[in-house]
């Protein structure tokens, strides 16, 4: 699979910002009276750090890790920063699965969250036994949905400005529980099924 230079380099920069909100969220909005993260912190504050600082740590090393460049002349490093990218999902996955049962919008935004985080975890797993099992296809396959839903705290991001400008807060927030990880899914399994013959070395 290979996105065009341009969506790769916009995307990598919206996930660096990204990557970089989840420690704001984490350290300094919770000081702010006028923050709803404040809400969510006092509800569930371990699970809430663990998800928002795990998540921080796997975006911006899923951008590494998908540098061609570093497979191929570092593998080392790879290995290094994809068991520490595992680590993050893992812990971030586990304490958002956790902190879905008590979403705000209801049963429909809680059973949304709810699928991302299984999801989230069982493509990291497949992806994780893949590699250790050397089927490099498989883990790259396994690897790339894994990442797209790790992405989802960027297009949840992305959409929500507009989603309650539209709609408000109340009725948008169970839509975005599901439209800020189902695309990104099926977007991105249809960029890897591809012939075994034509994947990008």
């Amino acid at each position: 699979m290979r996105l065009g230079k341009k969506t790769a380099i916009s995307i990598s920069i919206l996930a660096v910002f990204i990557g970089i909100y989840a420690f704001v969220l984490a350290f300094v909005l919770p000081s702010a009276t006028f923050s709803p993260i404040l809400q969510k912190l006092a509800l569930t504050p371990i699970p809430s750090l663990i998800h928002f600082i795990g998540g921080g740590i796997a975006i911006l090393l899923g951008i590494i890790q998908f540098n061609s460049s570093i497979r191929k002349y570092h593998l080392s490093v790879h290995k290094i920063l994809g068991s520490i990218y595992f680590f993050s999902v893992f812990s971030s996955g586990f304490a958002s699965l956790y902190m879905s049962s008590q979403a705000h919008g209801g049963l429909i935004a809680q059973v949304g969250f709810s699928l991302l985080a299984i999801i989230w975890l069982l493509t990291a797993g497949l992806a994780l036994k893949a590699v250790l099992q050397k089927d490099i296809e498989k883990h790259r396959f396994w690897i790339y949905l894994n990442y797209a839903l790790t992405l989802a705290a960027l297009t949840l991001r992305l959409q929500m400005p507009f989603g309650v400008a539209l709609f408000g807060f109340e009725t948008f927030y169970p839509i975005v529980a599901w439209s800020c990880w189902l695309p990104n899914l099926y977007i991105a399994y249809l960029l890897v099924k591809k012939p075994k013959d034509s994947h990008d070395r």
